[in-house]
């Protein structure tokens, strides 16, 4: 019995034992479980932080990248504000960065051309300082190209008329460009050119350039028997005495209109010398004074004349002349409208000759060569082939791009043609920049 008794003893044990075995490993089982869950977790919370960092590495190399354009950008921006405020300085004495100087770096920074900047600050700076830097700056902003479009074939040649045509060794005559483009045909009047046996009596002057223009050794004015004054300097001749008293203020100006001689000439009208029917595309007048008297001796060639290039003074520096505001009202009734002023006279005051910056300076406009253009501003006055040769006249005379895409323009509405567009095309980059 007690063997019994032990040996049930003994299974009791051996199933607890059992049981406990069991519950302990259920329990291992439960804790891996448990420790392999925390285990992933602890893994994607070390991939998080990693991820984390991460970002924080890149963030913080966007930030340095970021200040270190910003720090760049503001180097830049110093760097062409100093520029345009030195450009600034030269061209009109502020030394101060402007709102206008602003509007320049802000578009030379936004990829802008540096042209285009540049036109700005000059545009924008005209209400401070007038027209004077912008027409100093039209021919580094806007370099002269050639006429883009072909002469065409039928059409006559232009006829240049050229009143005053001494040629001066200092400068081409203003029509020149134009035999780059087209045939041309030039008539023109100086006192000072050889007589010739030849029928008509013109004379064969050749210019600097190789051209040959077709002279008469005449004098214009009224007609009448004129006093003709021969100065130091020959091209400030004319039929009118100079004005010592006041030219005397300006050194240089006062020797050069000093008379050494004087011839009695007679005078022809140039409506009286030029055939009734003869268009003339460019009438240039540079008579020292007397432009007044020649234009009111040429009503019917004006009728005929598309462009008119004429010297007015503003100051009596001849005895006796009309001046500019006489010329103006004289082409205006007649039909033409003021276009620009080509080149500007100015002398500076002898007083002023001992300084050091005497160079610089130049303190009174004197005279200008003007530019007119009939029926501009009178639609349908000119035909179509004649506002054809204005815009080669605006475009090569006078590098009056806008103007000569205007008059082909108006040329195109009347003949049906597309040359405005054609002109527009064939303008480089490079000229129109």
């Amino acid at each position: 019995m007690l063997i019994r008794w032990e040996r049930w003893g003994v299974r009791l044990i051996s199933q607890r034992r059992s049981d406990a075995m069991k519950q302990a490993l259920l329990v291992a089982a439960d804790t891996r479980r448990r420790l392999d869950v925390a285990t992933a977790e602890i893994n994607h919370l070390r991939r998080i932080n990693a991820g984390y960092e991460g970002a924080v590495a890149r963030y913080e190399g966007a930030v340095a990248r970021y200040e270190a354009a910003v720090a760049t950008q503001n180097c830049a921006r110093a760097g062409v504000q100093a520029f345009v405020n030195e450009l600034q300085r030269i061209l009109f004495e502020r030394s101060e960065t402007t709102r206008q100087g602003e509007s320049a770096s802000t578009l030379i920074l936004g990829n802008q051309p540096v042209n285009d900047a540049i036109a700005t600050l000059v545009n924008l700076s005209e209400m401070d300082h007038g027209a004077r830097s912008f027409q100093y700056m039209v021919p580094f902003l806007a370099p002269f190209s050639p006429f883009p479009l072909p002469w065409p074939q039928k059409m006559a040649p232009l006829r240049i008329v050229d009143v005053g045509a001494q040629a001066l060794h200092f400068e081409n005559d203003i029509y020149a460009p134009l035999r780059d483009v087209a045939a041309m045909e030039t008539i023109g009047f100086d006192p000072f050119a050889a007589h010739s046996d030849a029928s008509g009596g013109a004379t064969e002057v050749r210019r600097s350039d190789g051209r040959v223009i077709q002279t008469f050794p005449c004098l214009l004015a009224d007609g009448s028997d004129v006093t003709f004054h021969i100065n130091r300097f020959d091209a400030t001749s004319s039929i009118l005495p100079a004005n010592h008293a006041l030219t005397r203020h300006f050194g240089l100006l006062d020797q050069a209109v000093e008379t050494m001689t004087t011839r009695e000439l007679p005078s022809r009208r140039l409506d009286d010398v030029l055939a009734e029917d003869m268009a003339v595309d460019l009438l240039k007048i540079d008579v020292q004074g007397a432009a007044h008297m020649v234009l009111d001796n040429a009503r019917s060639v004006l009728r005929r004349t598309v462009v008119c290039h004429v010297e007015a003074e503003f100051a009596p520096v001849y005895l006796g002349e009309r001046l500019f505001a006489d010329i103006d009202h004289l082409l205006r009734a007649a039909g033409f409208a003021f276009v620009d002023f080509f080149s500007l006279g100015r002398q500076r005051y002898s007083s002023f000759d001992t300084t050091a910056s005497r160079a610089f300076h130049r303190g009174r406009t004197l005279w200008a060569d003007c530019i007119y253009i009939r029926g501009l501003d009178s639609p349908g006055e000119l035909t179509a082939e004649e506002l054809f040769r204005a815009a080669v006249i605006a475009h090569s005379c006078y590098n009056k791009q806008d103007l000569a895409a205007e008059l082909l323009g108006r040329s195109d509405s009347m003949s049906g043609s597309t040359r405005r567009d054609e002109y527009i095309k064939g303008l480089t980059p490079e000229a129109t920049l």
